[in-house]
């Protein structure tokens, strides 16, 4: 009874989320014949338009003859023209498994076949199409999401290994619930719900995103768990904790991969937001050397690269002007000036004339001594600036190294951090494990090839990667909206793989991504509903690109069409 009455209330829901419509259309045809013309062929063409965006639909076809020929003959012939109908609207994709056909030959004429002119007129096929188009966006999302939560159930008293449906390992110490109050779990049985996600398909189709804080994240995967004992919800007992094996992508472990607690993100309800917990994630396998912290030494002259190509171009020593000197050019005196006469031009020479041989040499000195001086200002400035920036250059040096030898010194910390806790939650994992393996058997060593967390609370659990892109190489896009339907927008990395919503507008409208790598290839996905109609639109971009804002393109597409371009993404 508890079965029929949940169908019962599956089959109310989805009636109110759904709207009906009904279409007709009548084709005809000539005197003793059953094939399609030109005409009949463009009307049913139109049902192609009429149901893009419906999610289903029933097919009714009656066929009708004349009252010319025989009963029997009629009969067959309405069957003719019944299936001839059918086959065409097979021809153009409609699903026609299920299509009803009356052959009512020449019974239920329309009009009285005694008159002659009237005969045309029951000579045709009458197609009844009854749609269900969605009311609204919420219930498009909520059929598109096809979340199955899976139930397992564990003894309260007993250590346990369990292996779910799509191959999330959880190990669970005994005693490990308590229910609301506080009070421990200490007999009976505890119902474990787990929905799980690792598929981007499963994902974007739940409406579910990989950010954290806004930032970017590479996701191993995503699971809800929640437990239950005598319909109360329960949680993990204080000082208890429970391991959680996510699989890995190709067996390949990424030490960089670490544990994310999810919460309802506090300006988009809709949206779960992950926080990370500083654990790394461990592994059961023995650990390889590239799971090991990275060598401090090479870390440290990554530090010291990144510091020198950060700094402001060095400074290039000025070149001289080969007339000017390195000292104050001295202003010639007139009184300084000496004339050089030889024997005859002592004699011959008067005392105006070697005063005048004098002022010709003082002027000469005074234009060298003007020339000098421009060259050695003009020198002077350019070795007092690269002095300047040469001092300059030697600070910002000093400073980012100093800044990098911080950076090295944390990144060093944390990753001895993230080895001590690796090493102390791989303790942890090998305990629960040998305490959960039951005595008839032990779990595959492919069962082991996961990432492991020790877990202390329940609900949203993910096993995720910050992409740690530096800002320079961050940027945003922007998607065209012209109108105010509701739309759910995402961005998909498959390659990372990774989800982020769009949810943030601007004052114009449009929608504004969160900062994503530059040089990235990714699918930009539209969902909408429009006038009952679900609609889709798909456009490959690479983020970087000059072009910054989108407009998307929407196609009425039924809710089968848009869950195989999604599951195609995975």
């Amino acid at each position: 009874m508890k079965h029929l009455s949940l169908f019962i209330c599956l089959v109310i829901t989805q009636w109110l989320n759904a709207q009906t419509t009904n279409f007709s259309y009548t084709v005809y045809f000539n005197s003793d014949q059953h094939q399609l013309s030109a005409e009949a062929q463009k009307i049913l063409l139109q049902t192609l338009h009429d149901l893009k965006g419906a999610e289903t639909y029933q097919l009714k076809i009656h066929a009708f003859t004349d009252d010319e020929g025989s009963n029997a003959y009629n009969q067959a012939l309405g069957q003719r023209r019944a299936e001839a109908v059918l086959a065409y609207l097979d021809s153009l994709g409609l699903e026609t498994q299920n299509a009803k056909l009356n052959n009512y030959g020449e019974q239920k004429a329309l009009v009285d076949n005694a008159v002659a002119e009237n005969r045309p007129k029951n000579r045709r096929v009458d197609v009844y199409i009854q749609a269900v188009f969605n009311e609204n966006f919420q219930s498009l999302l909520s059929k598109l999401n096809r979340t199955q939560t899976y139930s397992y159930t564990v003894s309260s008293t007993k250590s346990t290994c369990l292996l779910t449906h799509q191959g999330t390992l959880l190990m669970i110490p005994a005693r490990a619930f308590v229910n609301s109050n506080g009070s421990p779990v200490d007999e009976g049985k505890v119902t474990l719900k787990i929905e799980e996600y690792y598929g981007l398909s499963d994902m974007l189709m739940a409406g579910l995103s990989t950010s954290s804080n806004h930032k970017l994240l590479a996701t191993g995967g995503m699971i809800n768990l929640t437990a239950m004992a005598e319909e109360q919800e329960l949680q993990l007992a204080p000082q208890k904790e429970i391991g959680v094996g996510m699989p890995m992508r190709k067996g390949q472990f990424d030490p960089a991969m670490e544990l994310f607690l999810g919460n309802k993100d506090p300006h988009h309800s809709d949206l779960v937001n992950w926080n990370p917990t500083q654990r790394k994630a461990t592994s059961l396998m023995k650990a390889s050397a590239k799971d090991r912290p990275t060598d401090a030494l090479g870390q440290f002259a990554l530090f010291r690269e990144t510091a020198i190509n950060q700094l402001v171009k060095q400074p290039v020593r000025p070149k001289l002007n080969t007339r000017s000197k390195r000292t104050i050019p001295q202003k010639p005196q007139r009184e300084d000036i000496e004339v050089h006469l030889n024997f005859f031009q002592k004699i011959f020479i008067n005392k105006q004339r070697v005063e005048a041989q004098k002022d010709r040499i003082y002027a000469k000195e005074v234009k060298n001594y003007q020339r000098s001086l421009k060259y050695f200002r003009r020198d002077s400035t350019s070795w007092k600036k690269y002095f300047q920036d040469s001092l300059n250059y030697v600070r910002l040096y000093q400073e980012a190294i100093n800044g990098d030898l911080q950076n090295y010194q944390a990144a060093l910390n944390e990753s001895n951090f993230a080895a001590a806790n690796r090493a102390q939650d791989q303790k942890k994992m090998q305990e629960l494990y040998e305490k959960g393996v039951s005595s008839d058997g032990q779990l595959s060593q492919q069962t082991l090839d996961r990432y492991f967390f020790a877990v202390n609370r329940l609900g949203w659990i993910n096993c995720d990667k910050f992409m740690n892109t530096p800002e320079n190489q961050l940027t945003q896009i922007a998607i065209q909206d012209s109108d105010a339907s509701e739309e759910r927008l995402m961005l998909v990395f498959p390659h990372l793989p990774s989800i982020l919503s769009v949810k943030s507008k601007t004052v114009q409208g449009d929608y504004l991504s969160d900062n994503i790598p530059k040089g990235m290839p990714a699918k930009l996905i539209g969902i909408k509903v429009d006038q009952g109609r679900s609609m889709l639109a798909v456009k490959d971009i690479k983020v970087g690109e000059s072009k910054q804002s989108y407009n998307l393109v929407y196609q009425p597409k039924s809710l089968r069409e848009i869950q195989k371009v999604l599951e195609s993404i995975d």
